[in-house]
């Protein structure tokens, strides 16, 4: 029997730190808040659940954008999963794309285009869709019809997004995944795949 696996992945809303600076998970990395901003971004993705079908179970980054994101879209408590965290950006935590640039001119583009290169110190793409990649194969493997929403980061969406399709790696930086993006997936367990829907809150 084909088992059919149906992942809603969003991004966290908005921090202080959104589009300023690098922030991910490694142990030097910042843990913000959402603002008042995030928060309305969230709230657009939490009509949006309701507008595709809102999940049964939820699964979010360790990260307190993420964790507050799912209980602002429903799931007080919902199962945290180290195998969606941001990758670890190393030496780049902190930093404005600015400042990473200055030091080196071309810092993400070899990010993109070998994403088996992680960051100085840090994790790599490559680490970050293994990571999503035995996610989606441990809940096919429950043998049952699943739905679940994943609560993650930018790179969470652009790689799940990128497996869904079958796209390389190098192709997941075309993937649009703002603040409160909501991505609908489906996998089975015979190895098909498929993007249902991918939308955000407009200006």
């Amino acid at each position: 029997m084909t088992a059919e696996l149906r992942l809603v992945v969003m991004r966290h809303g908005a921090t202080a730190l959104t589009h300023r600076v690098v922030n991910g998970s490694g142990p030097h990395a910042a843990d913000p808040p959402l603002t008042e901003e995030g928060y309305e971004q969230v709230a657009w993705a939490r009509q949006r659940l309701a507008d595709i079908g809102r999940p049964s179970e939820c699964c979010s980054s360790p990260a307190r954008r993420a964790r507050q994101s799912a209980a602002a879209v429903g799931f007080a408590e919902p199962r945290v999963d180290d195998r969606i965290a941001e990758v670890d950006f190393g030496r780049w935590e902190g930093l404005s794309p600015t400042q990473i640039r200055q030091a080196d001119p071309n810092a993400f583009a070899r990010w993109w285009a070998q994403p088996e290169v992680a960051p100085p110190g840090g994790t790599s793409l490559a680490d970050a869709a293994a990571g999503f990649r035995s996610l989606i194969d441990s809940l096919l493997a429950e043998s049952r019809a699943v739905d679940v929403l994943v609560v993650g980061h930018a790179t969470t969406v652009r790689v799940g997004t990128a497996l869904a399709l079958g796209l390389p790696l190098t192709e997941s930086a075309r993937v649009q995944a703002p603040p409160g993006v909501v991505a609908e997936l489906r996998f089975w367990s015979d190895g098909g795949s498929c993007l249902d829907s991918l939308d955000w809150a407009r200006p």
